[in-house]
C-alpha cells in the first residue's frame, strides 16, 4: 500500500525542517561556549542553560531527522529502492548523531560540571576545546549530507 502523497511530502516537509534545525541550533555553541568561559565568572553562569538548551535542541532535531529519512526510505520502498548518495547520507548522519553521543555530550558533561562546581576554568577550557571539535565535525558531517542529498550524482 503506498503511503498518500499529501503525507509523503509532510514528511518531506518536516524532514527538511529537522535538517535545518540540526545545522543551525547549535552553530554558534562551541564558540559561545568557548568565549565565555575565557571571559570567566561571573559571564560563565548563564552559559548552562543557554548551551543546554541548544545541545538538546540539536540532539532532538539530529534524531528526528534520522527517523522522518528513514520513514521516507520507506516511503519509496526501503533502501533497495533509494539511491547510493541516500545511503552513504544515511550513514554518515548515523555516525554525526554517534560523534555527539561519544564526544561532544561527555565533553559538555565535564564543562558543566566545572562550571557548576565553582572551581578553576581551565579544564572547563580543555574540554571545551574537544566540544568544539566534536561539534566542529558534526557540522562538516552534516554539510556533506546536505550536498549528498541535495545534488544528484
Amino acid at each position: 500500500m503506498a503511503m498518500p502523497h499529501e503525507v509523503y511530502l509532510t514528511l518531506r516537509l518536516l524532514h527538511l525542517v529537522f535538517m535545518a534545525g540540526w545545522l543551525a541550533a547549535g552553530l554558534s555553541a562551541p564558540s559561545d561556549i568557548r568565549r565565555m568561559l575565557a571571559l570567566g565568572r561571573p559571564h560563565v553562569d548563564a552559559l548552562v542553560p543557554r548551551a543546554q538548551r541548544s545541545i538538546k535542541i540539536t540532539q532532538g532535531a539530529g534524531y528526528l531527522t534520522v527517523l522522518t529519512g528513514v520513514g521516507l526510505i520507506f516511503a519509496q520502498g526501503g533502501f533497495a529502492f533509494v539511491a547510493p548518495r541516500i545511503h552513504a547520507g544515511f550513514a554518515l548522519a548515523l555516525v554525526a548523531l554517534a560523534i555527539e553521543a561519544v564526544l561532544a555530550e561527555p565533553a559538555w558533561r565535564r564543562i558543566k560540571k566545572e562550571i557548576e562546581g565553582g572551581g578553576d576554568l581551565k579544564d572547563a577550557l580543555a574540554s571545551a576545546r574537544r566540544f568544539s571539535m566534536a561539534f566542529g565535525i558534526g557540522h562538516l558531517l552534516r554539510f556533506v549530507i546536505l550536498v549528498l542529498m541535495v545534488f544528484r550524482f
